[in-house]
């Protein structure tokens, strides 16, 4: 999977006479940015003025570049600011859309590149801001919007495991997918009115994931955490957020270095969440010990991680996990999508996002 980023935001500038024009680069790459496309693309960027396209241009992406210009000239029409730029596959449908039922029902659920909107440009603000925004359209029905950095931060952008799992939770609601028992029956219940969920998620980052849970599924109360770093994007994020009816998220300041804070240790929580978290060995022991923490004021909660692995010592997590006294109860595999010039690859050389849920060993019968 990758994804659209803008190298340089969309700048706003005005030739003679007032005309405006609008220039960015941008790049395709992996979640981490470690890797560009490699194939070819065509890539359409389209200026949009509220929810009216004013102007709209194809551009190539060819095999190995790590960069594109665009270019769009917005003078030849009247519209009204301020204005954004996205950046896509297609002219007409501007979000990107999750569990497609002609993919779904093969498991490949995700599109193989994320699209990216700017933020607002004007005359006032002619250099937009150093943030980009994910539309994704669910199966259940609504649209999320989540807000990314386009800096070097790679805590602070969407990483592919979060997406499986968000896309997941969208597939257990709308198709009750059947992977993961614990957890289905946990949202099961919440669907049927039954129960309110009471959810945390560790190192969120942007917050797709527990955002996610809560645009999908009602009757469920989401705490946020991470570093003080990603503050100020999950604000962003929260204001722009529209949960489903008794739904509502947060968000709290976590170390895992550090004691947990309230309301951390007074709530019970239900399900604990944790992707893309276990990519880095020496935070390990510090998230399973926060881990411990978690489930020694709540007993009975399911734990839910997904991760795609990047390398061998991500197998440290698993054993720290046992000798904590955790059982895995479930795992699910996420295909992730691939471009089509890889199609000939075997099976075990493609890549995935594996989904796992652990609870308590005394929990598990």
């Amino acid at each position: 999977m990758h994804y659209i980023r803008f190298l340089k935001p969309p700048k706003l500038s005005f030739a003679t006479g007032r005309k405006a024009s609008i220039s960015a680069v941008v790049t395709v790459t992996s979640d981490l940015g470690e890797s560009f496309f490699a194939g070819e693309l065509n890539l359409v960027s389209s200026a949009l003025s509220g929810d009216k396209i004013i102007a709209q241009k194809d551009c190539n992406w060819n095999p190995g570049a790590r960069a594109l210009k665009i270019e769009l000239d917005v003078g030849h029409v009247k519209f009204s600011w301020p204005i954004r730029i996205h950046v896509g596959l297609d002219r007409e449908r501007l979000v990107d859309i999750f569990n497609e039922p002609e993919k779904s029902s093969s498991g490949n659920s995700l599109p193989t590149v994320i699209s990216a909107w700017s933020s607002r440009l004007d005359p006032q603000n002619p250099d937009a801001a150093k943030k980009v925004e994910r539309r994704v359209h669910l199966l259940s029905g609504p649209v999320v919007g989540i807000w990314e950095e386009t800096g070097e931060s790679i805590a602070r952008h969407i990483w592919d495991a979060g997406v499986a799992l968000t896309s997941y939770f969208d597939r257990i609601v709308s198709l009750q997918d059947p992977g993961l028992p614990q957890l289905n029956k946990l949202i099961t219940e919440s669907l049927a009115g039954r129960r309110k969920i009471n959810v945390i998620e560790l190192g969120s980052g942007c917050g797709v994931v527990g955002i996610g849970l809560a645009h999908v599924l009602s009757n469920c109360e989401v705490l946020l955490t991470d570093l003080p770093e990603a503050e100020e994007i999950m604000t962003t994020n929260l204001s722009c957020l529209s949960p489903k009816v008794h739904s509502r998220v947060s968000f709290k300041v976590l170390d895992w270095e550090e004691n947990l804070p309230s309301p951390c240790t007074t709530k019970r929580f239900d399900l604990i969440l944790v992707a893309d978290c276990t990519y880095n060995p020496d935070s390990t022991p510090a998230l399973v010990k926060t881990l411990s923490a978690l489930v020694a004021a709540s007993p009975s909660a399911v734990i839910v991680v997904a991760m795609k692995v990047r390398h061998q010592s991500e197998a440290i997590f698993f054993t720290l996990m046992e000798s904590a006294g955790f059982a895995q109860s479930g795992h699910y595999a996420i295909p992730l999508p691939r471009e089509a010039s890889l199609d000939d690859y075997e099976e075990e050389e493609l890549e995935k996002a594996d989904l796992f849920t652990f609870q308590s060993r005394g929990m598990i019968s």
